[in-house]
């Protein structure tokens, strides 16, 4: 399925990440003892307007110079872009937070998330790619992300990203056909069904 590689691309530049630096490595080439290994486990936000109780597994592994992730999602919309991050807040937002139309919106999940550190696109495992494109999910609302660079490149994001118990990985993105209220906001320039958060989950250093 065709990407929204214009969203897309205005979702990096609303970011301001510095993940397009990256440098991408070929899978056979990936270390097989990382020296540190993050993991977090997602859980679904806005369930009652997403339709579906989105989850799954997010994996960050540091060897040397070399980042791996791996994430893999499931009851997510289907053949919807889903923009990715990792967030610099101490916390995933919940639904208590929503505001008093009982939608937690992307400015709602500011105060504890944080602001995004590092997009999690195609520019992650190629930094040439123009697309600038986040997973689309599959006809089954379910997707899989890989990717591969040197933290070289993106040092003090990663610095910040990975200290355990205050970094999160937030998955965003509804059906764009989802009737959404005019008191849902988003980011400026980007519609709210794409900012929409639907997972969150803590990034643990094991």
């Amino acid at each position: 399925m065709r990407k929204n590689t214009k969203l897309a691309a205005v979702v990096v530049t609303a970011a301001g990440t510095l993940a397009a630096t990256m440098l991408a490595l070929p899978a056979e080439a990936r270390p097989s003892s990382p020296n540190k290994v993050y993991t977090a486990s997602l859980d679904a936000l806005n369930t009652h307007i997403s339709g579906s109780a989105a989850r799954g597994t997010a994996t960050v592994a540091v060897t040397g110079d070399r980042v791996d992730v791996a994430i893999d999602v499931a009851g997510v919309s289907p053949g919807t872009l889903h923009p990715q991050h990792i967030h610099a807040g101490p916390e995933c937002a919940t639904m208590a937070d929503a505001g008093s139309d009982g939608i937690l919106d992307v400015i709602d999940g500011l105060p504890k998330y944080g602001n995004i550190l590092i997009s999690l696109d195609d520019t992650f495992a190629d930094p040439t790619d123009a697309s600038l494109g986040f997973p689309v999910a599959s006809a089954d609302g379910t997707y899989s992300y890989r990717a591969s660079g040197s933290k070289s490149h993106f040092q003090d994001e990663l610095d910040q990203a990975l200290k355990a118990g205050t970094r999160h990985v937030v998955i965003h993105g509804v059906d764009p056909a989802t009737p959404l209220p005019s008191t849902v906001k988003s980011l400026p320039g980007l519609p709210a069904w794409a900012t929409l958060p639907v997972a969150c989950g803590e990034l643990v250093q094991h």
